[in-house]
């Protein structure tokens, strides 16, 4: 019976999308609100876990879907 069960294949979601889903809901919870300034890449990336190229890639992905506005 067990051989007849169809399950759906995980898929593996980056780094980079875990820290995107992280810091969407840092927003959706009101624990990081608009116009807020985020901490650095450097301790993003310690805060999280994940290399600064994993925060980067996020920043850049928020930025195009207009959920975080990057300055320099």
């Amino acid at each position: 019976m067990a051989n007849d069960l169809v399950l759906d294949k995980l898929e593996r979601q980056s780094l980079s999308d875990q820290v995107i889903e992280r810091i969407k809901s840092l927003l959706m919870e009101g624990r990081l609100l608009p116009g807020d300034k985020l901490p650095p890449e450097r301790d993003l990336a310690q805060s999280f876990g994940v290399s600064r190229a994993s925060v980067r890639e996020a920043i850049h992905s928020l930025s195009t879907m207009g959920i975080l506005e990057a300055r320099v």
